[in-house]
């Protein structure tokens, strides 16, 4: 079969019909361009307003006519939200309008109000006349989002506040905080799905309408608080220059990537709670994207002076952004847990892992701090509780093992520094010895293999006195026996195999010693060429009898029982 014919361009500019677009943005362009080029003491902001008001009127109109008349839904979609971008190109506007117009504080706050009014008045205007229905739960967030565009430069024109350059700049931080709060009031919207949209007047499906309004809303937030940085910065464009002379705009600003974790974070609180109760154990490739997300936000990637003494002053309040990423990770997976992700406790404890490193003066990999003991402990504790819960034997080994890492350092405290690598050892030891034993697993195999393993070294180290205990020979002879007694009990009373072989090694290592220990006493008074000899003979003669002894069957075929493990 031949490939399918292509669509011909003008075929696919009709169906898509982008002129709208170009219009739109024309028209902005246009806007701005006009009283950008007007003296600062001749610009009228109601004419420059009334412009814009009136091509959204035009604009509206269209919109409600094709869908009244034509139904020609493709387009309307393209003019719904061209209006929401008209509406915040008009707040954007307002910027240099707000700061350089010649009025009291009042007027502004009039033209502010008018501008919000009128977008309100035209939203409900084409949601009643088209018959497009929007509930009061995504309607509510869309107004608010609507008052924050407009009323963010108000607040920020110096014209009406004036206040310190500190403070401005914190302000200028809280817009996308407030953003992202904002977002937040969408949750119970959210919760409900679909079924909160049904009926809805469109042939939209869900969740293409309403979201694709919040999306295009979550992408202006972003833009928007960059913008307001450049323009209402203390030593953003508008301040260079005196005598209403802007003089050269300079595009350096506070603003930073992290600047955007509070809307981040918001998103994925939403996208967690668009799904399904059902499907949130399905999230997995969200839950890996957050982490590094969320990372790369909060790193600093500028440290000029414009930047840089803004982001000492945020660390010395707040304390670095990415360890406050950090904590919003922990955050988000803690509210992912509770909403049913299961495995988003995981997560939680690679949050803990990371902030071994990460401190409230951590901005990179470069400024990484000491490694701390608290989120160790913390975690252990963590994973104690649960491995009990759920009687799982490597959830408490790992547990117990981190509480001995995290308690390392506190042994200097009470003047074990020196003792502190024996008594972690043994600790480590002992934990693994106990949790074998009482649990029937199959880490709890690994774990008797380990600690069976572990009395033999044991026994190595204390004959080769690597323990400074300083005993006489005799000493350390006997507490091998007792570690290879209480081996065999072990072995015999748990049914090991494991430690049955641990008694084997650490008998071997005792007749080793007393063989030793004769040969030299031996060989001094005999000799040691007529000892060695003597030594030769009993082996061959023991070789002699084993092998005698099999001829004769006297040896089980089966040394170790079936019911040993």
């Amino acid at each position: 079969m031949g490939s399918p014919a292509r669509t011909p361009f003008w075929i696919s500019l009709y169906n898509h019909n982008p002129f709208y677009v170009i219009s739109s943005v024309l028209m902005l362009i246009s806007v701005r361009l006009g009283y950008g080029e007007m003296p600062i003491g001749e610009i009228n902001c109601w004419k420059v307003m009334g412009v814009l008001a009136g091509y959204t009127l035009v604009l509206a109109t269209v919109g409600v006519l094709i869908i009244r008349l034509g139904k020609v839904w493709d387009d309307t979609r393209s003019i719904l939200l061209l209006l929401v971008l008209l509406f915040l190109g008009v707040s954007m506007s307002m910027d240099d309008l707000l700061v350089h117009m010649d009025s009291n504080a009042g007027s502004k706050l009039t033209l502010v109000l008018a501008a919000l009014s009128f977008a309100i008045v035209v939203s409900e205007g084409v949601l009643v006349l088209s018959g497009i229905k929007l509930g009061l739960l995504y309607r509510l967030p869309y107004y608010l989002f609507l008052a924050l565009f407009y009323f963010a430069p108000y607040v920020y024109s110096p014209e009406v506040y004036t206040r310190p350059h500190d403070e401005q700049e914190w302000l200028l931080f809280g817009f996308p905080l407030v953003a992202g709060l904002l977002l937040l009031t969408l949750l119970p919207a959210t919760r409900l799905g679909s079924n909160y949209t049904k009926n809805d007047g469109t042939p939209w499906i869900y969740p293409l309408y309403p979201w694709s309004l919040f999306v295009m809303l979550i992408v202006a937030s972003i833009l928007r608080s960059y913008f307001l940085c450049l323009s209402f910065g203390p030593r953003g464009p508008v301040w260079v220059g005196s005598s209403g002379s802007l003089g050269s705009i300079a595009l350096q600003t506070i603003w930073q990537p992290y600047f955007l974790l509070p809307i981040a974070l918001a998103v994925v609180l939403l996208l967690l709670e668009g799904q399904p109760k059902a499907q949130r154990n399905s999230l997995g490739g969200l839950m890996f994207w957050v982490m590094p997300l969320f990372l790369l936000l909060g790193k600093s990637y500028d440290n000029t002076s414009i930047t840089g003494e803004f982001l000492q002053r945020f660390t010395q309040t707040l304390g670095s952004p990415l360890w406050i990423s950090v904590w919003m990770l922990v955050l988000f997976y803690t509210w992912s847990w509770l909403r049913g992700v299961t495995f988003a406790k995981n997560w939680i404890l690679v949050c803990l892992l990371l902030f071994t490193r990460i401190t409230p003066t951590s901005y990179d990999i470069a400024t990484l701090g000491p490694f701390q003991t608290w989120p160790l402990a913390i975690l252990s504790i963590l994973l104690v509780s649960y491995g009990f819960k759920t009687k799982s034997s490597f959830l408490q080994t790992a547990g117990l093992c981190l509480v001995i890492l995290s308690t390392t350092g506190l042994w200097r405290y009470v003047g074990l520094e020196h003792e502190a690598m024996r008594i972690s050892m043994g600790l480590y030891w002992a934990t693994a010895l106990i949790l074998g034993l009482i649990h029937k697993d199959a880490f709890s195999e690994i774990l008797r293999g380990l600690s069976s393993m572990m009395t033999v070294v044991l026994s190595i180290a204390v004959m080769e006195q690597l323990l400074g205990f300083n005993l006489p020979m005799t000493s350390l002879l006997l507490m091998i026996a007792a570690f290879a007694l209480a081996t065999l009990l072990i072995a015999y009373q748990w049914r090991s195999r494991w430690f049955l072989a641990a008694w084997l090694l650490q008998t071997c290592l005792l007749c080793y010693i007393g063989l030793s220990q004769g040969f030299y006493a031996a060989g001094r008074t005999f000799g040691f060429a007529a000892t060695t000899a003597f030594l030769w003979s009993l082996a061959g003669l023991s070789f002699g009898i084993l092998i005698s002894a099999h001829k004769a069957r006297w040896l089980p075929n089966r040394l170790l029982p079936r019911r040993w493990t």
